[in-house]
């Protein structure tokens, strides 16, 4: 077999987010291919459990969109929220198990200076519109660039959703932007190479019964690690377990991203982004995948097994087998 050009799959090569389509997707400025189909998607998974518990699921408009001046940071939309059929009161607050170590809410919020100006962003959020969101039980957000850092639009975003949870409404927060700081200072900076940092981080924010004693508990994974399955508390002690690894690779496979603009024979956007530890994983799943087309096995359907080297002698090993240089830009 001779040397590669373009290397192409539909199934994702790795366990949990693909390197290769987020990158792509954030320098290019293309991150809506992904966002709105897999809030979609979540949405959906998501409704099949709570239905047979007396919840709903819908999509609605994130927190992330300004629309002028017609909106108010009282009525917050989000990307996916969870109803209560059955009306049960919000005061009965599950308990979760210790799946993840719970961090005190407010020792988040302190050290983010929020509390003695928590709506920074109000006099930029669009108004005019009056409701009630007593009906809305959880909310969850997946981030998008746009609100990531020390923009307006990130502004405006902190500010409704420190308003939200003002509310007593459980929020969700999908971040799954490496190159860009945390919308919380309280962890670890990835694109800053801090100690202990993830590139992929899930946030389920509980501030009930109050605001005060409300906690946050943070889901961490890496690159080639499953997305978690994390605990959505609800009301009177209910509790909705949700698999987002199982929503993100139907998300990946139905929505043939593969196919598209997902290349193999070149590494990710902006790879001196990720940790070298990380490059090296990236870099071993590929060569797994050129070892198995050489080996002729089917890469829709074969278990292929990442190889474990240096990541240096990774990519020189995928330079051999590809007509161009791996570190070239995607046409």
């Amino acid at each position: 077999m001779g040397k590669i050009n373009t290397l192409k799959t539909i199934r994702n090569p790795f366990r949990g987010i693909n390197p290769h389509m987020h990158s792509f997707y954030f320098a290019e400025g293309y991150w809506n291919r992904i966002h709105n189909p897999h809030a979609v998607q979540v949405m959906q998974m998501l409704k099949r459990q709570l239905l047979p518990i007396g919840y709903t699921a819908t999509v609605e408009e994130s927190l992330q969109i300004r629309r002028g001046f017609e909106g108010v940071i009282n009525r917050p939309e989000g990307d996916i929220t969870i109803r209560d059929m059955w009306q049960r009161p919000m005061g009965n607050v599950a308990v979760m198990e210790a799946a993840v170590e719970a961090v005190p809410l407010m020792a988040i919020m302190e050290a983010e200076d929020i509390r003695e100006n928590p709506y920074s962003a109000v006099i930029i959020y669009p108004t005019g519109k009056a409701g009630k969101l007593n009906d809305v039980v959880a909310w969850i957000e997946l981030l998008s660039p746009t609100v990531k850092g020390n923009t307006t639009d990130a502004k405006t975003y902190f500010a409704k959703r420190e308003n939200l949870l003002h509310s007593g409404i459980v929020f969700v927060e999908l971040d799954y932007i490496h190159e860009l700081s945390p919308t919380y200072d309280w962890f670890p900076d990835y694109s800053r190479g801090e100690d202990g940092a993830t590139p992929y981080l899930i946030t389920v924010t509980d501030p009930r019964p109050t605001y005060e004693q409300g906690v946050l508990y943070p889901y961490r994974f890496g690159v080639d690690d499953p997305l978690p399955t994390v605990r959505i508390p609800l009301n009177d002690g209910d509790k909705v377990d949700f698999d987002f690894n199982a929503a993100y690779q139907k998300t990946f496979s139905e929505g043939l991203y593969g196919a598209d603009d997902v290349d193999y024979a070149r590494l990710p956007h902006h790879f001196e982004r990720y940790s070298p530890h990380d490059q090296a994983i990236i870099a071993n799943r590929m060569l797994a995948l050129y070892e198995a087309l050489q080996a002729g096995k089917d890469l829709e359907q074969d278990v292929i097994e990442p190889v474990n080297l240096p990541l240096d002698e990774a990519v020189r090993r995928i330079e051999d087998m590809t007509e161009t240089s791996p570190l070239s830009p995607t046409p």
